[in-house]
């Protein structure tokens, strides 16, 4: 689960009461329809305790942070560069 609910990455999550806590990567991007191409718009490292935890912060920073552009997708990796979740939004 989210365990704060602040706009900077640094801030974002932190360990509460013991829990194994794991390290994830969210970048949020645009892609191009003429070729699919991607453009990363920014890119943050959060601490949750699961993928609801991970979901909530990606939702949460896209919301919050403060980018050039407004995110159309994002992605979700592990510290092992597995890819947990990733959401497009429909057109």
């Amino acid at each position: 689960m989210l365990r704060a609910a602040t706009a900077t990455a640094d801030d974002a999550m932190r360990e509460i009461g013991g829990q194994e806590m794991m390290k994830i990567a969210i970048e949020f991007y645009r892609t191009r329809d003429a070729d699919d191409g991607h453009a990363v718009i920014r890119r943050e490292t959060v601490e949750v305790d699961d993928l609801d935890g991970a979901v909530a912060a990606a939702q949460l920073l896209a919301r919050t942070l403060d980018m050039p552009q407004h995110p159309g997708c994002m992605m979700i990796t592990d510290a092992n560069g597995k890819m947990p979740a990733s959401s497009a939004r429909k057109r």
